[in-house]
C-alpha cells in the first residue's frame, strides 16, 4: 500500500509540473521570461516587474489590453506570435517605453486601431505578417521614427494610402509580400531614403508609376515577382545605381525596351522567369554592367538579337530554358566573356541543329544543360559532329529526334558520320531538267575497283558539274557542225554557194556570177 501511494504521489507531482507554471515563466524568472506553449489565454500578471524580455508566444491569448503591460515598464523585447489575437485594444502598448522589438505575427487580427502602438518610439522591429489585415489606418505607424524592420507579409491588403509611412525614416526593410495589392502610390515611399530591402511580390500590381522609386538611392534587393505587370516604365529603376537584385519573375512582361534597365549599376541577380517575353533586344542589359545572375526560363522567347548581351562581362549564369528558342544564339553569346560565363541552361527549346561555332563556345562553359531540343541529326550537324570526340558532359545531351532511323539515338555516342543521309535537289542549267540526288553518305569511305577510297563528298558534284558542262559544249559543237553540213545553200563571204552531195561524198563551189562548180572531194577519202 504504502508503494501504491508512492507512485501516487509521483504521477501528481508530474502532472502539476506540466500545467503549471515553470520556473521559467514565473515570480521567480529572472530578467527574461520564456512563458512559450503554456496554455495562457491572457498576459500573466505574477512575472517580476523588473522583466525585460518576455515571450508569450504559442499560446492561446486572443485580446490584448492596456492594463496587460502596465506592470512590464522594462520591457524591451515582447513576442506574442502564434496565438489567437483578434483584437489590441488601443494604447495597449504605450507603457513599454523601452520596447525595440514586437513580434505579432501569425494571429488573427483584420484590423488595428490608430493608436495601437502608441508610446513605441524606440522600437525598432513590428512583425504583423500572417494576419489578415484588408487595411491600415494612415496614422498607424506614426511616432515610430526609429523603426528599422516592418513586416507586413501575408496579410489581405489591398491598397494603401500615400503618407502611410510618413516618418519612418531609419526604415530598411518593408516587406509587403504576398497581400492583394492592386496599385500603389506614386509617393508612397517618399521619405524612406534610407531602406535597404523592398518586398512587393506576390500581389495584384497591374501598373507602376516611373517615379514610384525615385530617394531610394540605398536600396539593395527589388521584389517584384509574382505580380501582373504587363510593362515596365521607361527609367522606372533610374537612380536605384545600389541595387544588386531584383526579382521580376511571375509577370506578364511581353518585351524588354533597350532602356528597361537603366539605372541599375551594381545589379548582380536579375530574375526574369515566368513570363512571355517573346524576343530579346539589342542593348537590353547595357544598363547592366555587374550582371552576374539572369533567368530568363520559362517565357516565350523565340528570337535574340546579336548585341542582346553586350556590356555584360561579369555574367557567370545564364538561364534560357523552356523557351522557343530554334536557332542557337551563337552571336549573342559571342558578345559575353565566356570566360566568366560558368553556367547555360538552354534546355527545352526548339533548336534543331548546331553551328561549328557553337561547339568553341559549349566548350568553354563548365555547366551546361542543352537537351530536350528537337535536334535534326542531318547534314546541318554534320560540321558539329566532327568536333565531338566526347571530351564533354554536354555531348551526351544530344539526343536525335529526327530523322525518323536515328530517333532516340545519342549524337555522340550511337550516331557515326556514315550514318547521315543528306537529300539535295539540283538542276541543269541547260537541259532545264530537275534531277534529285538523294541518300548520299556524307564521310563514308567507298573502295572503287582500283582499290582506292572515294573521292571527298566537297569534289564529287564539282566533277559532276564539270562533266556536265562538258557534255553540253559538245552537244552543241554537234549540232553545228551537222547543221552545217546537212544545211541549205548558204553564201560564202566572197559570194560563192557550197553545196554538199551526199551522194557523190563531193562538195562544190559555185560562183554566184555563173562559173563553173570546183569540185572537192571529202577529206577523210
Amino acid at each position: 500500500m504504502p508503494n501504491k501511494v508512492k507512485w501516487m504521489l509521483l504521477l501528481l507531482l508530474v502532472i502539476l509540473k506540466d500545467t503549471g507554471p515553470t520556473t521559467a515563466c514565473s515570480s521567480s524568472c529572472s530578467l527574461t521570461c520564456d512563458c512559450r506553449g503554456s496554455g495562457l489565454t491572457s498576459v500573466p500578471q505574477d512575472l517580476p516587474a523588473n522583466i525585460v524580455r518576455l515571450d508569450l508566444r504559442d499560446n492561446v491569448i486572443a485580446t490584448l489590453r492596456q492594463s496587460d503591460f502596465l506592470k512590464y515598464r522594462y520591457v524591451t523585447y515582447l513576442h506574442l506570435g502564434d496565438n489567437k489575437i483578434s483584437v489590441i485594444e488601443s494604447n495597449t502598448f504605450s507603457n513599454l517605453t523601452s520596447l525595440t522589438e514586437l513580434y505579432l505575427y501569425q494571429n488573427q487580427l483584420a484590423s488595428l486601431p490608430a493608436d495601437a502602438f502608441a508610446g513605441l518610439g524606440h522600437l525598432q522591429r513590428l512583425e504583423l505578417y500572417h494576419n489578415k489585415l484588408s487595411a491600415l489606418p494612415n496614422d498607424i505607424f506614426n511616432g515610430l521614427g526609429h523603426l528599422q524592420r516592418l513586416d507586413l507579409y501575408q496579410n489581405e491588403l489591398t491598397s494603401l494610402s500615400a503618407d502611410i509611412f510618413n516618418g519612418l525614416d531609419n526604415l530598411t526593410v518593408l516587406d509587403m509580400y504576398q497581400n492583394e495589392l492592386r496599385s500603389l502610390p506614386a509617393d508612397i515611399f517618399a521619405g524612406l531614403g534610407k531602406l535597404h530591402e523592398l518586398w512587393l511580390g506576390q500581389n495584384e500590381l497591374a501598373s507602376l508609376s516611373s517615379v514610384i522609386f525615385v530617394g531610394l538611392g540605398n536600396l539593395r534587393e527589388l521584389w517584384l515577382g509574382q505580380n501582373k505587370l504587363p510593362s515596365l516604365p521607361a527609367n522606372v529603376f533610374q537612380g536605384l545605381h545600389n541595387v544588386t537584385s531584383l526579382h521580376l519573375d511571375n509577370n506578364q512582361l511581353t518585351s524588354l525596351p533597350a532602356d528597361a534597365f537603366e539605372g541599375l549599376a551594381s545589379l548582380e541577380w536579375l530574375d526574369l522567369h515566368w513570363n512571355d517575353i517573346s524576343s530579346i533586344e539589342a542593348g537590353a542589359f547595357s544598363g547592366t554592367p555587374q550582371l552576374q545572375h539572369l533567368d530568363l526560363e520559362y517565357n516565350n522567347i523565340s528570337t535574340i538579337a546579336a548585341n542582346a548581351f553586350v556590356n555584360l562581362p561579369r555574367l557567370q549564369e545564364l538561364l534560357m530554358s523552356h523557351n522557343k528558342i530554334s536557332t542557337f544564339p551563337a552571336e549573342a553569346l559571342l558578345n559575353i566573356d565566356i570566360s566568366s560565363l560558368t553556367d547555360l541552361q538552354i534546355e527545352d527549346n526548339e533548336m534543331k541543329t548546331l553551328p561549328p561555332t557553337a561547339y568553341d563556345i559549349l566548350a568553354s562553359i563548365t555547366n551546361i544543360s542543352i537537351g530536350n531540343n528537337p535536334w535534326q541529326c542531318d547534314c546541318g550537324m554534320v560540321s558539329f559532329r566532327q568536333r565531338m570526340k566526347g571530351a564533354f558532359a554536354f555531348e551526351r545531351q544530344i539526343t536525335c529526334d529526327g530523322p525518323s532511323d536515328l530517333q532516340g539515338k545519342n549524337l555522340q555516342q550511337d550516331v557515326g558520320l556514315e550514318d547521315f543521309i543528306c537529300e539535295q535537289t539540283t538542276i541543269n542549267p541547260y537541259l532545264a531538267n530537275r534531277s534529285t540526288v538523294s541518300l548520299l553518305q556524307l564521310g563514308k569511305t567507298e573502295n572503287n575497283a582500283s582499290g582506292r577510297s572515294s573521292l571527298p563528298i566537297f569534289v564529287r558534284p564539282l566533277l559532276a558539274a564539270v562533266a556536265g558542262t562538258l557534255f553540253v559544249c559538245a552537244f552543241i559543237f554537234s549540232v553545228i557542225y551537222f547543221w552545217i553540213l546537212r544545211g541549205p545553200q548558204k553564201k560564202s563571204p566572197l559570194g560563192q554557194s557550197v553545196v554538199y552531195n551526199q551522194t557523190t561524198s563531193t562538195v562544190s563551189v559555185v560562183n554566184n556570177g555563173g562559173n563553173q562548180p570546183y569540185t572537192y572531194s571529202r577529206l577523210d577519202e
